[in-house]
Parts: C-alpha cells; sequence; structure tokens
C-alpha cells in the first residue's frame, strides 16, 4: 500500500485522531506498515484507543 492510500485509510478510522496518527508513524516509519500491527502493539501506542486499534487491525 502506498503512503498516500495508508494516510487516508488512517484518517478514515473513526475514533483515530491527528495526535494518534502521528505517534503510529513515528513508531512505524511508514503509514503502511500500521495495518500489520497487532492489537497488542497498536494499544501500546494509545492505551484508550481500543475501538480504532480493533477497526484497523479488520
Amino acid at each position: 500500500m502506498d503512503e498516500a492510500d495508508a494516510l487516508l485509510r488512517l484518517a478514515l478510522v473513526p475514533g483515530l485522531g491527528p495526535i494518534t496518527i502521528e505517534r503510529l508513524i513515528a513508531q512505524a516509519g511508514h503509514p503502511g506498515e500500521i495495518f500489520a500491527w497487532s492489537m497488542d502493539r497498536l494499544m501500546g501506542v494509545d492505551g484508550d484507543a481500543a475501538e480504532p486499534a480493533r477497526r484497523i487491525c479488520d
């Protein structure tokens, strides 16, 4: 997945705000990598983001 597609997908996840997206990208290096992460890894970035993390994993 290219960077623009991954950024768009992240922006469309309900409950996932711009600060959390920035944190995810900072840890992943590339936005597309985030979609391969486990639920536990996603929750490690923002523990209050259970529902957005589930949506990313689906």
